[in-house]
Parts: C-alpha cells; sequence; structure tokens
C-alpha cells in the first residue's frame, strides 16, 4: 500500500518517510486524536508474503508492546487498517548508533555509558521473555541527550508471551537465517535457537563496533560465516581500557556457556571499566579489589561477566586453613521463572538439592523441593503437596532428604533422595519455616521449637521422631536459619527483632553445652543463611553490610567466640542464599532478588485497568517497599533499597529523577506525607529499634517522635497535622497508637489492630485490617473497628471524596475498591499475563489514578570450584 504525505491511515496522517526495510515502510506520522508525531510502521512486504509479514508484524508489536523501559522504543498502538496492519511507536530522535560510528570509533567511556544502557535494556527485555534477535547499530537510535534507545522488535523471539502459556522457538533455519548476518551468534548461524546469550553476542559485537570504529567481522567478506565460526575477534585498538575489552571479548566467546549470564551482569561490568565512575580503571578478576568507597561503589568492586564478582575466599579445608582459594568455571544450574534457592549438596559433591517457586514471595505460591545435577533436568521431589516444602538438607550418608514443610499441620519431614514419600519426623509450625539440621551420624535431626522467650532446639531420633535432648538457641524474638556446627558444639542463628523479620535482624553463635552466646553481627543490617566450613572453624553468612546482599566469612573458636575480623567473601553479587560441599571445594549460590518499581493505573468506569492502560513509573533494579503521593499530586515519597539499604527518595509522580533524601547506614521505612505536604513521617531503625520520625520533605534534621522498648512503625498524618497514627508494640499492648506530630507520650487508640494505612479527611476513621480484611477503626469511638471488605487484602486508602475505599487483594494480584459501608466490592484492575503480585504498602491514589508497586522476584542456583592455592 503506497502512501503519500497527506495520505491518511486510522487517524495518522503521513508527514514524510524516515526509513524503509524489507520487513516494512516507516513514516513520520501525526496522531490527530492525540495530536502528537509518532513513527508508524507499516507492512510494504511483496505480494504472497502479506500473511506471513503481517504475522511478523504482529509478533513485532506483541514482544515490544510488553516492554516499557526507557532505553527501549515505546509502541502506542497496533492496529490495522484498510486490511494493512501497522504500528504506532514513540518517534525517537536523534542519530542512529551506525551514523555515530560512521564518524568515527567513540571514545572508551561513552561506549560504556551507552553499553551499559543497552545492557539494561536487554535485562529488562529478557525479564519478559523477549529475545530481540537483531540488536544492531541500525536498530539503536542515541538521542541529543546521549540516551540509547533500542529499536525494531521485527524479529523478536517471544518466549513467554503475555498472558500466553506457549512458548515459541525459533531456528535460524525457520526464518532462513533472519536477522543481520555479521551480528548473528555462532550458535544461531548452526541453526540453535535464539537465547539471552545469542542476544548477548550482539551486544558485544556492538561493543566492539563503537570501541574500534568497524565490526569485529567484516560484513562483505566472503567467509564472513567461517570467521563468525572460528575466528577470534582481532583485538580492540590500543588505548581500550582492559575491564571494557575484557567485557567485549567476554559477550563475544564462541560457546553460549562462556558468555554472561544475563544482560544485567555486562551492564554492571561496563560500570566498573567506565574511567569517569570508576575515576580509575578497576582491575576485576580475578581478584576482589576492596576498597572504602561508597555503598555504590562496593557493588562496583568486581566484574560480573560470570555472574559474581569473583572474590579471594579463604575457607577452613583440614589444614589448609591459610590457603587462598580461588571461585572459578562459574555454572548456572537452573534459570526457571521464579526463584530458586537455598541449595544444599549431596555428601559427593555431584547432586543439588534447592527449593523453588515460581511466584518467589515466602508465603505466596507453592514451593517444592527439587533435586538436579549439573547435566540433567532437575526432578521436582514434592510435587505431591501444593503449598510450601522448603529448606532442603541431605543426610550425612546420601539416601535422605530432610526438609520443612507446611503439609499436615506443619513439621519437618524426610524422604528418600531419589524417590519414594515423606514422612513426618517432627510437628512444628505451619507458619514459621526453618531448616533441619542433620547430625553426624545420619540418625536425628535438630529443628526449632518454641516462641519466643524460651525458643529451643529438639534434636529428634528419626528411628522413633522422640525428642532426646534440647539445648536452647541463642538471641530473642523470632529464631531462622539454624547451622549446626559439624561437632555438633554449637548452634549459629539469626534473630529478627520484636519478631519482626525483613530488612534488619542479627546472626548469633551459641555454644550448646553452656548455653553462652556471641553476637557476630551489629543488628543493623539484613542476614541471612549461615552455614560452617567442614572443619568447623569458619561460619559463611549472607549479609548486606556491604550494600549488597553478599557472602561473607567470620573465624569462631571452638567456644563459639570471635577469631579474628569478618571478611566479606564476594562483593556486588545479590547472594539468597549458599552452601559449601563437604569437601569444601564447590560453592552452591542463589543470585538474584526481590525487584519492585512503581506504576500508575487509571481508574475507569466501565472497566478494570489492564496492563495497556498502565504506565510505569521507576525502571529500578531495586526493591520499592512503601510509596506515598504527595497531596498535590506532584510527588511520590517510596523507600527503596537502590542504594543499597532502605531510604527515602522523592521523585515526580509521572516519573523522572530520583532525589534521595536519607542516607543512614540503617534503613528508613514508610514515608508519608503531612497534610500540607511540607514534611514526611517515617519510621526508622537508627536507634537500634524501629521508631516513628519526622522530617521536612526537602531534607533536613529528622525528628523522633517516639522511644520505646518495642517497635513503632507505619505511620499515617491526622488529617489536621496534629497525631500520628502508628502500629506499636509495647509491654502489654499492641495494636494502634497515636503520637503527636511534635513528640511526646501518646495514647493507645485500639489493641489487637493491624497497621493504619489512611485517616479518613473528617478525622473520624482510620484504615486498618481485622482478621486480614480492610477494616474501619472508628477513632472518636475508641478505636472499635468494622470490616468493610470481604476479600482479604492490605493497604487500604480512601478515595478522594471518601466514599470508597482502594486496596491491595491478597489473591489474585489485583487492586480492588469497595464502597464504605462494604457494598460494590471489585476489582479495578486485570493484571494478568504477567509475573509476580502487587506490594502490600505501597498504594496512593489522585483520584484519577492508582500509584502501587509490582514486585517480582528472582533466584537462580549457580556452582562454582574452590581453588586451594597459596
Amino acid at each position: 500500500m503506497g502512501l503519500e504525505v497527506g495520505a491518511r491511515l486510522a487517524q495518522y496522517e503521513i508527514l514524510g518517510v524516515l526509513g524503509a526495510g524489507g520487513m516494512g515502510t516507516v513514516f513520520r506520522a501525526r496522531d490527530t486524536t492525540l495530536r502528537r508525531d509518532v513513527a508508524l510502521k507499516v507492512l510494504t512486504a511483496p505480494a504472497g508474503a502479506d500473511r506471513a509479514a503481517a504475522d511478523r508484524l504482529l509478533r513485532e508489536a506483541r514482544a515490544a508492546a510488553a516492554l516499557t523501559h526507557p532505553h527501549i522504543c515505546a509502541v502506542h498502538e497496533v492496529g490495522e487498517a484498510g486490511g494493512v496492519p501497522f504500528i504506532a511507536m514513540e518517534l525517537v530522535k536523534g542519530d542512529t548508533l551506525d551514523r555515530l560510528i560512521a564518524r568515527g570509533r567513540l571514545p572508551p567511556d561513552r561506549v560504556c555509558r551507552l553499553g551499559r544502557q543497552l545492557a539494561e535494556a536487554l535485562e529488562h527485555a529478557h525479564a519478559h521473555g523477549v529475545i530481540h534477535r537483531d540488536l544492531k547499530g541500525a536498530n539503536i537510535v542515541v538521542t541529543s541527550d546521549g540516551r540509547a534507545k533500542v529499536l525494531d522488535f521485527g524479529i523478536a523471539d517471544l518466549e513467554r508471551g503475555a498472558g500466553e502459556d506457549t512458548r515459541t522457538t525459533t531456528r535460524a533455519g525457520e526464518r532462513g537465517m533472519a536477522g543481520t548476518l555479521h551480528c548473528m551468534a555462532p550458535e544461531l548461524l548452526r541453526g540453535a535457537e535464539a537465547s539471552i546469550q545469542s542476544d548477548l553476542w550482539a551486544l558485544g559485537i556492538v561493543l566492539y563496533t563503537m570501541s574500534a570504529g568497524h565490526p569485529p567481522f567484516a560484513p562483505e567478506a566472503p567467509d564472513l560465516v567461517a570467521a563468525i565460526l572460528r575466528d577470534p575477534p582481532p583485538p580492540l585498538p590500543s588505548g581500550t581500557p582492559s575491564g571494557l575489552a575484557r567485557v567485549v571479548m567476554k559477550c563475544l566467546a564462541k560457546e553460549p556457556g562462556e558468555r554472561p549470564g544475563r544482560a544485567g551482569e555486562v551492564a554492571l561490568a561496563l560500570e566498573v571499566a567506565d574511567p569517569q565512575v570508576t575515576g580509575t580503571e578497576v582491575e576485576s578478576a580475578p581478584t576482589l579489589v576492596r576498597t572504602h568507597w561508597h555503598r555504590r561503589g562496593l557493588a562496583l568492586v568486581a566484574l560480573a561477566a560470570a555472574a559474581v564478582a569473583v572474590a579471594y575466599w579463604v575457607v577452613g579445608v583440614g589444614d589448609s586453613a591459610s590457603a587462598v582459594p580461588r571461585l572459578l568455571n562459574a555454572v548456572k544450574i537452573t534459570g526457571d521463572i521464579g526463584v530458586e534457592d537455598h541449595p544444599s549438596w549431596s555428601p559427593d559433591g555431584r547432586t543439588l538439592a534447592f527449593h523453588a517457586n515460581p511466584v518467589g514471595d515466602l508465603t505466596v505460591g507453592n514451593w517444592d523441593v527439587w533435586v538436579t545435577q549439573a547435566a540433567s533436568a532437575p526432578v521436582n521431589r514434592t510435587a505431591d503437596h501444593a503449598g510450601r516444602d522448603m529448606f532442603p538438607s541431605w543426610s550425612p550418608d546420601g539416601s535422605l532428604i530432610a526438609f520443612w514443610s507446611d503439609r499436615d499441620g506443619g513439621g519437618c519431614f524426610v524422604m528418600p533422595a531419589l524417590a519414594g514419600s515423606p514422612r513426618l519426623v517432627w510437628r512444628a509450625s505451619a507458619l514459621d519455616p526453618n531448616p533441619p539440621r542433620w547430625s553426624r551420624d545420619g540418625a536425628s535431626l535438630a529443628c526449632v521449637a518454641g516462641d519466643p522467650p524460651g525458643t529451643t532446639a529438639e534434636v529428634v531420633s528419626l528411628r522413633t521422631s522422640q525428642v532426646e535432648r534440647r539445648f536452647a538457641v541463642p538471641g530473642e524474638g523470632r529464631r531462622m536459619f539454624l547451622a549446626w556446627s559439624p561437632d555438633e558444639s554449637r548452634i549459629a542463628v539469626v534473630t529478627a527483632p520484636a519478631g519482626l523479620g525483613g530488612d534488619v535482624n542479627q546472626l548469633w553463635v551459641g555454644e550448646v553445652r553452656t548455653g553462652r552466646a556471641t553476637a557476630i553481627t551489629d543488628g543493623r543490617t539484613k542476614v541471612g543463611t549461615p552455614f560452617w566450613s567442614p572443619d568447623g572453624r569458619h561460619l559463611y553468612f549472607v549479609d548486606n553490610a556491604g550494600g549488597n546482599m553478599d557472602l561473607w566469612r567470620q573465624g569462631v573458636t571452638g567456644e563459639g567466640q570471635l577469631d579474628g575480623a569478618r571478611i566479606a567473601v564476594t562483593a556486588g553479587v545479590g547472594v539468597r542464599g549458599a552452601a559449601l560441599s563437604a569437601d569444601g571445594r564447590r560453592l552452591a549460590y542463589s543470585q538474584g532478588r526481590r525487584v519492585a518499581n512503581v506504576w500508575r493505573a487509571p481508574i475507569l468506569s466501565d472497566r478494570p485497568a489492564t496492563w495497556a492502560d498502565a504506565h510505569q513509573i521507576t525502571f529500578d533494579q531495586a526493591y520499592i517497599e512503601f510509596l506515598d503521593l504527595s497531596h498535590d499530586g506532584a510527588r511520590l515519597a517510596v523507600s527503596s533499597d537502590r542504594s543499597g539499604n532502605h531510604d527515602l527518595w522523592i521523585l515526580p509522580s509521572g516519573g523522572g529523577e530520583m532525589r534521595q533524601i536519607t542516607s543512614d547506614v540503617t534503613p528508613e521505612w514508610g514515608p508519608r506525607w503531612s497534610p500540607d505536604d511540607l514534611r514526611l513521617a517515617f519510621f526508622a531503625f537508627r536507634t537500634g529499634n524501629r521508631e516513628m520520625w519526622t522530617m521536612p520533605a526537602a531534607g533536613g534534621p529528622w525528628t523522633q517522635l517516639t522511644d520505646n522498648p518495642g517497635p513503632d512503625l507505619t505511620g499515617v498524618w491526622s488529617p489536621d497535622g496534629r497525631e500520628i497514627a502508628h502500629l506499636t508494640e509495647r509491654p502489654g499492648f499492641l495494636g494502634l497508637w497515636l503520637t503527636p506530630a511534635t513528640g511526646g507520650p501518646g495514647r493507645p487508640l485500639t489493641p489487637g489492630r493491624g497497621s493504619p494505612s489512611d485517616w479518613s479527611a473528617d478525622g473520624r476513621y482510620l484504615v486498618t485490617l481485622v482478621g486480614g480484611r480492610i477494616a474501619l477503626a472508628d477513632v472518636s469511638a475508641e478505636g472499635r473497628a468494622e470490616t468493610v471488605a470481604k476479600n482479604r487484602g492490605f493497604f487500604g486508602r480512601f478515595s478522594r471524596d471518601a466514599s470508597r475505599l482502594f486496596y491491595v487483594a491478597a489473591e489474585g494480584g489485583n487492586l480492588w475498591t469497595v464502597r464504605r459501608d462494604g457494598t460494590d466490592e471489585r476489582p479495578v484492575t486485570d493484571f494478568t499475563g504477567r509475573r509476580g503480585a502487587p506490594g502490600v504498602s505501597a498504594l496512593a491514589t489522585d483520584g484519577r489514578y492508582l500509584y502501587f508497586t509490582w514486585a517480582e522476584d528472582v533466584g537462580d542456583i549457580w556452582t562454582m570450584d574452590v581453588q586451594i592455592g597459596r
């Protein structure tokens, strides 16, 4: 279909031609409805190929429309007019990368900066199941302000489409080796499936071309295919920083398994290599560079080409405690959507057990115990149970696996490693998962028992299921992640203060015989999954003391005392859990984290809003847990761990630059705007306990409002700004408390209620929870509360006219609304087709939109060899 200037296609008026290719012509057009210029791509394939071309065009649209990222061209609409399919896209102004390179090779800092943006775009696409398959300079536009935009998902491979259960895999031969030949990975030329690694090869080609001014394999060469399959890339020009060169060559490894595991690792490595970021080049492999940088610097000290920062690592193995091993040969064992975590080695070091959940939340979804060897597909060993089966642990002889489960009321179970049904060994709380630990002889298990205070470890006989002995578990509050030393003389455990886990907890070691306990960490960081070296001389654990969740080591004497300084094992990795093989020569770990970004969805009167209506506000690889919207609707206040610690940030409500307003080494959470938008209330751990604070929204000194032995958290301002309602735990009281906004003793409102999430404009009602359901607590009637919603949910917020409530549904992954009288309860969103769930502590509205977070968890199992050397 020929289109001339002035012609119309649907509501689009053609203004001119931007470009043409084998698949379509791209016009500059005017959207006469929304009054904006767009790039309009229409099909121009020859007759006889119309249907196939149309299908391909629609596949491009589905792939690109699922992606919302600042470095990916946005798709506005997919349609058809007069039998001609079209895509209306964001009109990106700038030069293609090809044109920039034609003027000369780019300086290293610009290569790193643009390459990092491209890697972040690919990471976002890959996380949503989209493989680009044709990344090249002609498909990348660099805007006038230096931002890269990836265009043309015309031959993208939609691995898992939004809302689709099918899996599309495309071999090069099936599309006539679709793509640009000199950018194609060797495995694609051999007919293999497109993958994340083939996209990373193309990214390597782009990085090389930016650095050298020409591609590594000349497009016009008669033996181009043979060169790609056989020849190494020529060396980069002199003056290329070695860190950048290593990233490029790693991406251009001939074998996919030798390339980085994720685009995000390339982004991190390029940030390390950028001299304008680090101030100097960082030699990143094989040693760990230790500095006194800010948290963000610590996250950048090592090349992430193998999915971890390779570090010097001291392990106690026999008499080799002084040896300095290296971590080598990273192998990714799992890669499914969701979380795979808590690896456990079989005694011979050949097989791994781990727990996995496609949703990833500790309390949601179906957790199962899986078993795998590196060369074989994982096997689900607990598929018989639809609940939570977690924390697998191999018996010393390798014949059994113990695990915790909520089946049959909850407890510690054992099952044959290869086949057979689980059996209950010891009953424990179905609400409090904890890993069972084997005795040296394999005849008994140690399991955490009891509620604080007085928590003990019960040593239970496998033969009789009777408790053989008990010993005290150190610390106070909830105890997690029990780790029994190899000689059974000491026990390590993580404690969560006042029964609340999350972002702050503490690691302890206790002597079994005497009960004497020693704190390993200071209780101001997030700690998890401790485990002992094979000789019991060192304790390893995950901690975010350096800004990211990484592996640390602490020497511990036979009496449970500290032996030397703690040492960081990895830097900037994002470790969820780890385990060492029985001989100390192999490490397994889960790499991943929870990511939650801010979205906005319109409140529609005729139907629920879908993802097509929603707009993404933030794009961090970070966890935003709380948000609040200013009363004028202009700004969002959020708590985010984007700096490595939960701090408070402010950003425009429509998206834009985030401004950090707190930077204490301990976390701050739950910012709430005062009625005049001049101050923020929040809770923080600065004193070593959760307390309520306020501060100017523009930044400035903090004012402490509470000083209480228990936690005070999740505050909300009264409409007149005089009081702050919050949850408190005090001697003899757990419930809602009212504290003056200027500080002071405050007063109890009502016991037994959940956290407050909003206060009505007339000052009469607080939104809270009763029995897991949204309720209104009457402030004037001593907090008497009545439920409003029938569904279980979280974090209710009033509409602007206070006639309705919005809340996060506990099930189904949607936002709901209900009238104040409990009628007309219905969903206001239909968020199907996307993995994850809305955040349970983040919801706000300006009357037109709902602002919320969408959280996704990831975690993959990796292994590395531990090489002993001097």
